[in-house]
C-alpha cells in the first residue's frame, strides 16, 4: 500500500516538472513566432530536456519496481475507487475530497482575476504585440494548472496535520 501523502506530493512534483518543460517549450516557440523559427541549438536543447525527463522517469520506475505494476487510472475496482488509490479509511477520503474542493475554489478565484487582466488592457487601449495573446494564454493556463495541483497538495497536507 502506498502512502497517500507521499503519492500526492510525488504526483504534484512530477506534474510540475513535466508541465514546466512543456511550458518552457511552448514559451520559446511563442517567442520565436512558431517552432519553425526556433534556432536549431535551442530546439535540440528543449528536446534533450524532454528526453532526459522521460528517461529519468523510466529509470525511477524500473529501480522502484513499479514498472511491473499494471495500473490504469480509469480502471475501477468493485468498490468504485481507482485501483491505484485504495482507501485506507474514510477520514483520508474526506480529506482528499475537501482538498479537491479547496483546490477548485483557488483555481476559480485565480481564473476570475486572470480574465480581468486582458479586459483591463483592452479598455486602457494598451498597445500589445501579436505575441502577447498566445504567451498570456499559455502562461495563464500553466499557472492555473499549478494553482490547482499545488492547492490540492497544500490543502491535503494542512488537513492531514489536524
Amino acid at each position: 500500500m502506498m502512502n497517500t501523502k507521499k503519492h500526492i506530493v510525488n504526483v504534484a512534483v512530477a506534474a510540475s516538472l513535466i508541465l514546466g518543460i512543456i511550458y518552457l517549450f511552448f514559451l520559446v516557440c511563442a517567442l520565436y513566432k512558431g517552432y519553425g523559427n526556433v534556432p536549431i541549438n535551442i530546439s535540440i536543447g528543449l528536446w534533450i530536456m524532454l528526453a532526459v525527463g522521460v528517461i529519468l522517469d523510466m529509470v525511477i520506475l524500473v529501480r522502484t519496481g513499479k514498472a511491473n505494476r499494471r495500473i490504469k487510472f480509469f480502471d475501477f475496482g468493485e468498490n468504485g475507487y481507482p485501483l491505484d488509490m485504495e482507501h485506507n479509511d474514510e477520514r483520508e477520503w474526506r480529506m482528499m475530497l475537501t482538498a479537491t474542493y479547496v483546490s477548485a475554489r483557488l483555481t476559480t478565484s485565480y481564473l476570475i482575476i486572470v480574465f480581468m487582466v486582458p479586459y483591463a488592457l483592452v479598455l486602457s487601449e494598451t498597445p500589445l504585440g501579436p505575441s502577447f495573446w498566445p504567451i498570456f494564454a499559455g502562461t495563464a493556463l500553466f499557472i492555473a494548472i499549478m494553482v490547482s495541483e499545488w492547492g490540492y497538495v497544500l490543502a491535503y497536507l494542512h488537513l492531514n496535520k489536524q
